[in-house]
């Protein structure tokens, strides 16, 4: 596969677009190609809407630099710091700009991580450690851009 198109990248934000240059230049640096892309679609009233894309497989920098870019500060914050701990995790980051404010999305995928490695980006959420932890950690922030007018 090739580069990502930025086209593709304005499609999917929907009223959110005016990020896209800026999403596809995080994603251009990072050597992130277009099989990275998952786009999907929902069913609401009646109609398949989209606006709703998933990029494989990133490194955690470039999934937090996507989230910044969608208007997500998390610096400093416990997700960050989180993630930081596990830098080696691939990560899947995200965006559902069909509901009614932009959402942002990141995973943490740590199938073939070992057990030690696993609990680590919950940690700064002082969370008790798990046995067991789940591969894979989910996380929906919650809106944080404006619609734009």
């Amino acid at each position: 596969m090739g580069p990502i198109d930025a086209r593709v990248i304005r499609e999917s934000l929907g009223r959110w677009g005016d990020v896209a240059d800026a999403l596809s230049a995080v994603l251009r640096d990072s050597g992130t190609r277009s099989d990275a892309l998952e786009a999907s679609v929902r069913h609401r009233d009646g109609a398949f809407v989209g606006h709703r894309m998933m990029i494989e497989g990133v490194d955690t920098a470039t999934a937090l630099a996507l989230l910044n870019v969608l208007g997500f500060d998390l610096h400093g914050s416990p997700l960050a710091k989180g993630v930081a701990r596990a830098p080696a995790l691939p990560a899947i980051a995200g965006w559902d700009a069909g509901a009614p404010e932009l959402v942002g999305k990141l995973y943490l995928n740590a199938p073939d991580a070992s057990a030690t490695v696993r609990p680590e980006p919950a940690r700064p959420f002082d969370l008790p450690p798990a046995a067991g932890a789940p591969p894979l950690g989910r996380l929906h922030l919650p809106p944080r851009r404006a619609a734009p007018s």
